[in-house]
């Protein structure tokens, strides 16, 4: 927890050193980096909760197991539900990084229509 708050936090710091020393826009770099570190956040969340609410008194191997399991689910969700363009660019571009994961990767991005 403390990791992922710490993470979380010095983005702040990093931006400010990226614009000094490289000139990157902070602005254009959180817009691009937004979708993932919105469903990372949505995922924290969801496994505290899980781990903090839903699973008091369970053993803690059930416990891990259940925690993992949501997060695993949420962080994909979120970026489909809401940034679904993204996820769709990110698999084209995975699929022509790798030409044998094309033709998996095409079930999940649309194509366009032959007129």
């Amino acid at each position: 927890m403390a990791l992922a708050i710490r993470a979380y936090l010095a983005v702040i710091f990093n931006l400010i050193i990226l614009r000094r020393q490289v000139g990157v826009d902070p602005r254009k770099l959180l817009t691009a980096v937004l979708p993932p570190y919105v469903a990372a956040l949505a995922m924290s969340a969801v496994v505290l909760a899980i781990g903090h609410l839903l699973t008091p008194g369970w053993p803690d191997w059930a416990k891990l197991a259940v925690m993992i399991l949501g997060g695993a689910l949420t962080y994909p969700l979120v970026l489909w539900l809401v940034w679904r363009n993204y996820v769709q660019l990110a698999l084209t571009e995975i699929g022509e990084m790798f030409p044998r994961l094309e033709k998996l990767l095409r079930r999940f991005t649309p194509q366009p229509s032959a007129q």
